[in-house]
């Protein structure tokens, strides 16, 4: 794993929320690398720079991970995510979606047009 995504691997261990445990979210994605390219975590639709207002208090005010896969790996990740106990699960590819997903297409989220092999996946928590 490269040091950027260990970053956004430690901002996950250190979350925790209602039903999201970022410590399980962490340690299956380190255990399950082969079923992902990369991920982020973080807040990417509403109240955007809460996490800012909260960093002072130790706080990562975070609720999302995107995750970046191909089709052929897509439901052993989707099995995986079953366990994190998310409200929202969904996945989009360049001409296919399923699930919860913003108004916005693979493209516009990624900036790039995605392989048809790619799939982009989100999981929210409330």
């Amino acid at each position: 794993m490269n040091r950027p995504q260990e970053l956004q691997l430690q901002r996950l261990q250190l979350s925790a929320f209602n039903n999201m445990d970022g410590s399980i979210v962490a340690h299956d994605l380190v255990e399950n690398q082969r079923l992902w390219d990369s991920f982020v975590f973080g807040r990417f639709e509403f109240d955007l720079l809460i996490e800012l207002r909260d960093l002072p208090q130790g706080i990562i005010n975070a609720d999302t991970v995107y995750l970046l896969t191909t089709k052929d790996r897509l439901a052993g990740l989707l099995g995986l995510i079953e366990r994190w106990k998310a409200n929202e699960v969904g996945w989009q590819t360049a001409d296919q979606q399923e699930g919860a997903f913003p108004d916005k297409t693979i493209f516009d989220l990624l900036g790039t047009f995605p392989e048809p092999k790619d799939v982009l996946v989100r999981v929210w928590w409330d």
